[in-house]
C-alpha cells in the first residue's frame, strides 16, 4: 500500500540536461558559463569572503509554544494546555 501513488504526481523539470553535464569536462563549464549572460563566475577569493547568512525569523509565525502560552482560546494550568473547554 506505501508503494502505491493516490494520486498524480508532476514531473520535476529543471531544463537541466545532467548527463551531458557530467560529460563536460572543466575547462567546457568555464567556457559555457563565460558565454552566459546570466551567470556570474566566481573564483576562490569569492568564496573566501563569502558570509553564511541565514533568514530572520517570521514574528508573523511565532513558535508553537509561544503560540499555546499566548493565545486567549486555550487556558493554561500549571503549564499544559487545556483542550476540554466549555
Amino acid at each position: 500500500m506505501k508503494d502505491e501513488h493516490t494520486g498524480n504526481t508532476s514531473e520535476h523539470n529543471t531544463g537541466t540536461d545532467w548527463e551531458k553535464l557530467r560529460g563536460m569536462s572543466d575547462a567546457d563549464i568555464r567556457a559555457a558559463i563565460a558565454l552566459d549572460a546570466d551567470a556570474i563566475p566566481t573564483d576562490e577569493a569569492f568564496w573566501e569572503s563569502a558570509k553564511v547568512v541565514l533568514p530572520h525569523p517570521n514574528p508573523a509565525k511565532p513558535e508553537p509554544k509561544i503560540f499555546v502560552h499566548y493565545s486567549p482560546v486555550i487556558p493554561l494550568i500549571s503549564g499544559n494546555p487545556v483542550t476540554n473547554i466549555s
